[in-house]
């Protein structure tokens, strides 16, 4: 017997399928210990008897089914046996997921599977980090006033429910590929998924796409513009290259940090999560720079590089918010300034992507992350 219970590794899933469709089998480590999730996963395979601990119901079903060869396109879904009990989860649930996936209907092309993927992951982190992402559970967006409804709950919505907004949506964002929309009262963000390779990047379409979330954002969460862009994946050094080649083709102003003027980095793990929940806190870099400087050091005016603080005759950049764009135009004025020196401060797991990056012109400097939300925390 197999029991779905608040707290229990299956009802995860269950939520994280019923938003998400498909799922791959190499990112369960986002949720929890992979390799107990894998087993699990094997397990909810077979026919067995299961019971829903908050109604007593049984059911006799198959949960899961597991398709494709092993490597990154083994895919998790939904059996078609299990649907009713997504109506245990919530008097929507099965409604919302047969009309986003066709009556449990999958096409099993490879560019299908790879996008369910970068939006299931994506799904995967909001809930890991305690971000509402079940489309039946956030408030619903409209495009017709300003009425925020979005408040201190950070809020996830998937792109299909962004493109759905009315008939011009869907011809504006066709070829974005933008995951969905993160959105709590006063913060917003669009968010991407690189996973393990450089993001192909469509100028046009990302520019629409963000034209359209700010409006959202506006109207929904009284956003006045766009906190930045959200891109997660395997990788900081995938993810600064995907920031560089957008740099080089197309126009200027379609470049990704010129359409984001903060593109944050977050990874795919439980660093990542931790760093996703910071996001979320309005006037972020603000209250980092309070808790990392004193307020003689910390940069209120002009100067002539983009950081935080200056200390004599340094400049001090903060990336613990991991936002690439400033890294970029960081490492861009330390190149052409000769006369002052830079560092610039992080956690350790960036160490892996920022040194090779700022090289040795650039000091470094490591900060526990622990000590960081615990001073947020404080204040």
């Amino acid at each position: 017997m197999i029991y779905i219970r608040p707290g229990a590794h299956v009802l995860d899933l269950l939520q994280l399928l019923s938003v998400a469709g498909e799922f791959p089998m190499s990112g369960l480590s986002i949720l929890s210990d992979k390799r107990t999730l894998r087993e699990l996963v094997h397990k909810l395979e077979e026919r067995q008897d299961i019971e829903v601990s908050w109604s007593g119901k049984q059911y006799c079903v198959r949960l899961l089914t597991v398709s494709g060869k092993r490597g990154p396109m083994r895919n998790i879904r939904l059996h078609k046996s299990a649907l009713p009990i997504l109506e245990e989860l919530h008097p929507k649930a099965l409604e919302y997921y047969l009309a986003a996936f066709r009556n449990h209907s999958f096409t099993g092309k490879r560019g299908d599977i790879e996008r369910n993927h970068r939006v299931g992951e994506t799904l995967a982190m909001m809930f890991s980090a305690g971000v509402e992402m079940r489309p039946y559970m956030t408030p619903p967006l409209q495009n017709e006033r300003i009425e925020p409804t979005v408040g201190d709950m950070p809020c996830f919505y998937p792109s299909r429910i962004i493109k759905k907004l009315d008939g011009d949506s869907m011809n504006k964002t066709g070829f974005t590929r933008m995951t969905g929309l993160l959105l709590k009262c006063g913060v917003g963000f669009a968010v991407y998924n690189t996973r393990n390779a450089v993001m192909k990047w469509h100028g046009d379409g990302e520019l629409k796409a963000m034209q359209q979330c700010e409006d959202i954002a506006r109207r929904n969460a009284g956003v006045e513009a766009l906190s930045g862009a959200i891109l997660f994946g395997g990788s900081g050094r995938v993810a600064l290259e995907t920031l560089m080649e957008t740099n080089k083709a197309g126009r200027r102003d379609c470049r990704i940090d010129r359409i984001y003027t903060a593109v944050h980095f977050v990874p795919l793990d439980h660093a990542g999560q931790n760093l996703l929940r910071l996001l979320t806190i309005p006037a972020l870099q603000a209250r980092l720079r309070s808790v990392l400087f004193p307020p003689r050091l910390q940069v209120n005016g002009f100067v002539e590089c983009d950081c935080d603080a200056v200390d004599g005759g340094k400049y001090i950049l903060s990336h613990l918010d991991g936002d690439l764009a400033r890294l970029v135009r960081f490492r861009l004025a330390a190149v052409e300034d000769a006369e002052h020196r830079y560092e610039a401060v992080c956690y350790p797991w960036q160490l892996e992507y920022v040194k090779p990056f700022l090289g040795e012109r650039i000091e470094l400097k490591l900060i526990d992350p622990a000590r960081i939300a615990a001073a947020l925390q404080e204040r």
